[in-house]
């Protein structure tokens, strides 16, 4: 799972570089499912603050109903508070 997150954040700020159309669209689907995947993993925990934040990055990353915010700045904060979600859930699942 570690990897996962790790992988995550890169993706997302590597979002923050001027990249092909293509890669947003991939990037959706992955941020969606590493969310999902994040959420099954720590499902015997109960309800968390972990599995709401994962939750609602789903919701705002889903690429089937997309959430178009139409401004490339928008999506460069999203992006970056993201990746920072991702990168702090990488920080302590080491310390696991």
């Amino acid at each position: 799972m570690k990897y996962l997150f790790a992988l995550s954040a890169v993706l997302l700020f590597a979002a923050l570089l001027p990249l092909p159309i293509g890669y947003y669209s991939i990037l959706r689907i992955a941020i969606t499912v590493a969310c999902l995947i994040a959420i099954y993993d720590d499902r015997d925990k109960g309800v968390s603050l972990w599995n709401i934040v994962f939750g609602a990055i789903a919701i705002v990353f889903n690429p089937v109903i997309p959430v178009h915010f139409n401004d490339r700045d928008i999506w460069s904060v999203i992006d970056i508070a993201t990746g920072i979600v991702f990168a702090l859930r990488f920080i302590l699942s080491l310390r696991r």
